[in-house]
């Protein structure tokens, strides 16, 4: 009986201290739902608006759940950003390093389903911010691991059509730290960043990157991005269709680019280096040039381009490796695309950079044309305006009908014998002309046009006039040399100003003054006259 009143007594007094949990429980979720309010009317008055429907503290580990979580930053009318997150949990809290070391250190931050939203060129107003004196003594920030789970972040336009889709379903951050360092300056360091299964899709040009890992590891100074895919929305004809205008269709992909000794300086402005960075890729590029070039939008020259990066960056060695480019235009619909290719293209960069106070980038680089011909070629970047761009290098040999599909597609011609012994080239270019010179040799030329009404059946009387036009001006083998002075178009890629250089400097080579007239020098040389 005795017994009996002894467990009746104990519980009775668990459920006293129940009871008294859940009242101090519910206490701290009020008084946590309290200042919550408060540091949300706080952020109003700077532009951000936060809601949330309900809020809720662990029984056993210090956690705290926030359902529906809602934030707005507000620039006067418009909206700068929202973000909704079905649930945001804080795990495992220590209260005892806020009590004891004035530093808040969360375990685990989980958000599951998080949808955001931004504009292009809205930001926050930057008012009420803390001076440098009020921020000494300011508590710290340390949070394990925060985990995002199914993110969709929608970048818009001011009309509010969406620039860029980014979804990913498993993004996570190690080690994270807030505080303030010496002289109070905001720090902010990570340890460790880890994505999976990245997609960016990109409505207006049609095309959607995929990247399979991120990996950021900070005590080993690495970066590693792998598995990364380029793919078009749409097929080739479909492609062409939506643009109506000749725009390029790029498909391509990459097995990884690694970053040695990466790390990220934020002193005076941010800053990425790294002693090594390695890639390797591989690209497609289709054009149907049976619709009008109408693009007006300047395109950067490479030095401009390097400068959009958004940030500086300096990295000690770039290596391309094994990399692989191939090009196909469609210029009737009646007749095959003709493609030209470049394979087991390597390059390398000492000091690849996009900061100004170093002047200048030089990159090295050589390849395979065609699965022939070496090209080697040497590129100068000026960073600053006091030099100019330039390009030499060298081609060779290779059997000039590798290149017949690209001229059957474009002049229903083609090549039935002829080797190129040699092409070397040397110009320099600005955003106004290019000028410099192009020495090429070939041997054995013959030619074989066919009907512009079957472009499958030979024209035999216009295949003999060619090649006799080529005997008659001396030029089935030849040994020329022709100057480069080919106006900037402003709207062409850099890639277009490379190659129309070449070929109007091979061009000038074989063609004088509107007519096939190069001279022949004692030794069955062929140069051009210079007068």
């Amino acid at each position: 009986m005795t017994k009996l009143k002894n467990t009746d007594f104990w519980l009775r007094v668990l459920g006293i201290l129940m009871l008294l949990y859940a009242v101090f429980r519910l206490s701290v979720v009020q008084f946590i739902d309290f200042k919550v309010k408060q540091q949300i009317i706080r952020y109003t008055n700077r532009g951000l608006h936060i809601s949330y429907d309900d809020i809720s503290l662990g029984w056993i580990i210090p956690s705290v759940s926030v359902i529906d979580l809602r934030v707005f930053g507000m620039n006067g009318r418009d909206t700068v950003f929202s973000a909704t997150i079905d649930h945001a949990t804080l795990n495992k809290i220590k209260v005892a390093h806020l009590v004891l070391t004035n530093r808040l250190k969360i375990i685990d931050f989980d958000f599951e389903k998080v949808n955001l939203s931004t504009w292009e060129g809205r930001h926050l107003p930057l008012k009420d911010l803390p001076s440098s004196s009020s921020i000494e003594g300011k508590r710290r920030l340390r949070i394990d691991n925060i985990r995002f789970k199914d993110i969709i972040w929608l970048h818009k336009d001011d009309n509010n059509k969406v620039k860029a889709k980014v979804t990913t379903q498993d993004f996570e951050i190690s080690g994270l730290q807030l505080g303030f360092d010496v002289g109070s300056i905001f720090k902010l360091t990570v340890e460790a960043v880890k994505n999976t299964d990245l997609t960016i899709e990109f409505p207006g040009i049609q095309h959607e990157y995929q990247i399979g890992g991120i990996e950021y590891k900070r005590p080993e100074q690495s970066l590693t991005i792998s598995d990364i895919k380029i793919s078009p929305l749409l097929d080739k004809e479909a492609f062409a269709q939506y643009f109506k205008s000749q725009v390029d269709r790029i498909s391509g992909s990459g097995d990884y680019i690694r970053f040695a000794g990466f790390k990220l300086e934020d002193s005076t402005q941010f800053k990425a280096k790294a002693q090594k960075v390695e890639m390797t890729f591989n690209l497609e590029v289709y054009r149907n040039k049976n619709y009008e070039f109408t693009r007006t939008k300047p395109v950067p020259l490479p030095a401009e381009m390097l400068k959009q990066a958004g940030f500086l960056f300096d990295f000690d060695t770039l290596k391309v490796e094994n990399a692989f480019v191939a090009y196909e235009e469609l210029n009737k619909k009646d007749r095959n695309p003709g493609r030209i290719y470049f394979q087991n293209i390597n390059a390398r960069s000492v000091h690849f950079t996009n900061d100004t106070s170093f002047h200048a980038v030089t990159l090295k680089a050589y390849g395979d044309f065609m699965g022939q011909g070496r090209v080697n070629a040497d590129i100068f970047i000026p960073l600053n305006n006091d030099k100019e761009y330039s390009m030499k290098g060298n081609c060779g040999p290779f059997e000039l009908k590798e290149i017949n599909s690209i001229l059957k597609s474009s002049y229903l011609v083609e090549i039935k014998s002829g080797t190129l012994d040699t092409i070397a080239f040397d110009f320099d270019y600005n955003k106004y002309k290019s000028e410099g010179v192009v020495t090429f040799k070939y041997s054995d030329l013959k030619l074989q046009a066919y009907s512009g009404k079957d472009p499958d059946k030979t024209a035999v009387i216009k295949s003999w006039a060619l090649n006799q036009l080529l005997k008659v001006n001396k030029i089935n083998s030849a040994n020329v040399k022709g100057m480069i002075d080919f106006p900037y178009n402003p709207a062409r890629s850099f890639f277009y100003y490379w190659s129309k250089s070449l070929l109007y400097g091979m061009r000038d080579a074989l063609i004088k003054n509107g007519a096939i007239s190069p001279q022949h020098n004692v030794k069955k040389i062929f140069i051009l006259d210079e007068k």
